[in-house]
């Protein structure tokens, strides 16, 4: 029972390391959201919502200052440039 076990395990190693980078970048690009840069509300880039519906603001999917997309739906700074996707996070210049 043991050897299978470790066999399995050995197994997905295996296949987890043969994914090229490309199709690990088309996962990740398929997990694009667009985010309210007044309230915070997010929704993901597939649903076509251009406007908040809380608050009526146009919606962003991609950072203010290096254009890289929103992959992560709650977050609240970019993690490329650390710039603030909220309109009061952003900084003045």
């Amino acid at each position: 029972m043991e050897s299978r076990r470790s066999t399995y395990s050995v197994n997905k190693l295996k296949r987890f390391h043969k994914l090229s980078k490309s199709k690990v970048k088309k996962r990740i690009t398929k997990d694009i959201y667009r985010l309210c840069p007044e309230c915070g509300n997010f929704a993901h880039l597939s649903l076509g919502q251009i406007y908040c519906v809380n608050c009526g603001a146009k919606m962003i999917d991609r950072c203010f200052r290096c254009g890289e997309p929103i992959i992560y739906p709650t977050a609240r700074f970019c993690p490329i440039c650390g710039e603030g996707y909220l309109k009061d996070k952003r900084g003045e210049r």
